[in-house]
């Protein structure tokens, strides 16, 4: 009888394990992204949801990845501060520099990009850099 009571917990445990280890070894990474306010491209709702362009480009990359994404909100140079730290995994949103290419990795296909004008009055000082 005693060996049955055994056998009965060995053959619960290979159970258990059969059905829980596919998830804690196939589980994806954990991946921590950081978020500030620079609508519409990323932000934090009222409700403290991140949102915006990129957050949708993450969730979409991490559900075809099978990450689990934690959202970090800060300020833009906190997720700096964090990034470099180790503390986040992503920052959204950082321009390339060869200075910041010494610290971080840069995808090569740009996800968005900025533009914007200034307009002057006739016979301002002002200048363009650009022709």
């Amino acid at each position: 009888m005693n060996m049955n009571r055994h056998t009965s917990w060995f053959t619960w445990l290979c159970f258990l394990i059969v059905c829980f280890l596919p998830s804690i070894v196939w589980a994806g990474p954990h991946v921590r992204v950081g978020v500030y306010q620079n609508s519409p491209k990323v932000s934090v709702s009222a409700q403290g949801r991140p949102e915006g362009i990129l957050i949708d480009l993450i969730e979409a990359i991490g559900a075809e990845e099978g990450w689990t994404i934690e959202y970090v909100p800060g300020t833009w140079g906190e997720g700096l501060d964090r990034l470099a730290a180790g503390k986040i995994d992503l920052m959204t949103d950082v321009a390339y520099t060869p200075e910041r290419e010494t610290l971080y990795r840069f995808h090569r296909e740009p996800a968005l990009s900025d533009w914007s004008e200034v307009y002057a009055q006739r016979g301002s000082k002002i200048r363009s850099n650009f022709t």
